[in-house]
Parts: structure tokens; C-alpha cells; sequence
């Protein structure tokens, strides 16, 4: 992540749910991935990147992201 993403970022322990395709529940514990975009072009392409092989690396079928315009400050 740092290398796309080298301003900051925060990673918490989650433990989440969701329904697979078939119909079950599928549990497990997870990370929640918290950044602040600034706005430039190329950063939809790097989390999808980042998405992708996150995927790849543990076998995941999904990977959620939720976007939401925020007024922040450090």
C-alpha cells in the first residue's frame, strides 16, 4: 500500500461477513483500509491495483471499497 499510496494511510482489525454468490455467509477476520485521496487522476487506477492483487494474494472472490467526499484536515 505505502509505495501506491505514500502520503498516509490507517489499517485497522475488522472482522466482517458477507454472502457469497451460492448463498452462504462467509466470516473471517480482515483489515479496513482507511485513506485520504486527493483528487488526482491516477488514484481510481492505483486502488484498483492495489485491489486486485489483494484479491490475487488471498484468494478473495471481493474486496470492498467505499468512497465518500470528506472535508478533513491534520
Amino acid at each position: 500500500m505505502t509505495p501506491r499510496f505514500p502520503d498516509g494511510l490507517s489499517v485497522s482489525d475488522v472482522y466482517g461477513q458477507w454472502r457469497s454468490p451460492a448463498g452462504a455467509f462467509v466470516r473471517q477476520n480482515s483489515k479496513a483500509l482507511f485513506i485520504v485521496l486527493s483528487g488526482r487522476p491516477d488514484e481510481q487506477q492505483r486502488l484498483d491495483m492495489v485491489r486486485d492483487a489483494y484479491k490475487r494474494r488471498f484468494h478473495q472472490q471481493a474486496v470492498l471499497l467505499v468512497e465518500e467526499k470528506a472535508c478533513v484536515g491534520f
